[in-house]
């Protein structure tokens, strides 16, 4: 080559340099404003839909926390509490056969559904049964028992045609009642009798059903604590609700109940419970798990995180795509027999470990929005603030993942 050209082309490589150097650093600035002004868009968005989750949380609360004062003042309802206490004292003692019956029933078509739910794990049958009267066997005979309906569908059964005349009294209430949680998708409705605390009335025709909450077995679970608390209040718009915690008769998932006295004039005879609708809040939270109309792209989420941590709403992973959600879970720290549960129950709520620096903040009182890793280890944007509902103290998150919010940067 001619040293002509080799200056030629030295002095046009000098010359590029500079520009080169100088179009890697304006396009590597023009791509960190580019992040920072997605980034920011996305905090924007996530915090709107953030805040418009929470006041339709507050609100679907505030809401049911209506329908149980009024409906626990209702003259229909007051009607069904006089009736079932005045027609209980009047059932008769199971006998010897309807007994077994009921411990058959207890061992087999309960005690296989929760083995199924709880990884194998029997059912406490034995603590259940103890104790229980022979007019509550004699009920669990007539109503679950012996009710031809199959399990689940218990509440269909109006009258068992005992001649009895707490069955007249069932079938001239439960009809109106079953209707009523049909319409606002309760779990189940009760009536329990404020002197013994006996749950003369289920809608849904559980194990708990004719079981005292003062004595019984599940004096101490969460419908217990919800009786014991209304039981003691004075006024009949006044209310108390529950966190969600394991129920046995639900198979150990997670159950809310939310309760309010029952008076006739000024004389308190009763409590009212509505066990929570766990569906309700799910499709609540998900939109009807229509994530991607409501701005929330391929991955993002909005989920509520209760005092322990656990999540009060499902997580929108396991709704996609369960073998997915599970295979990042066991990348996690989660421990094994958490995981199993997950896949047994197929639910996320009251199981799943949230133990995230948005979560933390958030169940601190504060409100905010940082890059982290969610519960799956997966890098995340999330807007956090504390959700608190009547006296209780959550975290509500809406999230997404970083890799989608910054993929046009």
């Amino acid at each position: 080559m001619k040293v002509a050209n080799k200056v030629l082309y030295g002095g046009l490589a000098l010359a590029l340099l500079p520009l080169l150097c100088a179009a890697f650093i304006i396009a590597t600035q023009a791509t960190n404003v580019g992040s920072e002004l997605i980034e920011q868009r996305a905090k924007e968005q996530l915090i709107s839909l953030r805040e418009s989750k929470k006041t339709q949380v507050v609100d679907y609360f505030e809401n049911i926390k209506h329908q149980i004062t009024t409906y626990s003042d209702n003259h229909m309802i007051v009607s069904a509490m006089k009736a079932f206490q005045n027609t209980y004292k009047q059932l008769p003692i199971a006998n010897n056969d309807q007994i077994k019956q009921v411990e058959a029933y207890y061992n087999n078509e309960f005690g296989k559904t929760y083995m199924d739910k709880n990884n194998g794990v029997s059912a406490p049958t034995k603590a259940m049964l103890s104790g229980l009267s022979k007019q509550t066997l004699y009920s669990q005979y007539q109503y679950i028992a012996n009710n031809p309906n199959p399990l689940g569908s218990k509440h269909l059964l109006d009258n068992p045609n005992d001649n009895s005349s707490y069955a007249a009294a069932h079938n001239q209430f439960h009809s109106n009642i079953r209707q009523y949680l049909e319409s606002f998708g309760y779990y189940d409705i009760f009536l329990v009798d404020s002197e013994t605390g006996l749950i003369l009335y289920s809608a849904y025709k559980e194990l708990d059903y004719m079981t005292s909450l003062k004595t019984g077995p599940y004096k101490d679970s969460g419908i217990g604590q919800a009786f014991k608390e209304a039981n003691k209040m004075t006024h009949a718009d006044e209310h108390y609700l529950t966190d969600f915690s394991p129920y046995t008769p639900s198979y150990e998932g997670a159950a809310s109940f939310i309760a309010s006295p029952i008076f006739d004039g000024t004389k308190k005879i009763g409590v009212l419970i509505f066990q929570m609708p766990v569906d309700r809040i799910n499709n609540l939270m998900t939109n009807n798990q229509k994530w991607k109309k409501s701005g929330l792209g391929e991955s993002g989420e909005i989920y509520i995180v209760g005092q322990d941590k656990l999540l009060r709403s499902e997580s929108r992973f396991l709704l996609e795509d369960a073998n997915g959600y599970y295979k990042a879970l066991e990348k996690t720290n989660i421990p094994t027999k958490t995981l199993e549960k997950i896949k047994a129950r197929e639910t996320s709520l009251g199981l799943q470990p949230v133990h995230t620096a948005a979560a933390n903040h958030a169940l601190n009182g504060e409100t905010g929005f940082k890059s982290i890793l969610d519960y799956r280890n997966v890098p995340v944007l999330s807007a956090y603030a504390p959700l608190t509902i009547m006296g209780l103290n959550w975290a509500i998150l809406a999230e997404i993942d970083r890799a989608e919010a910054v993929a046009t940067a």
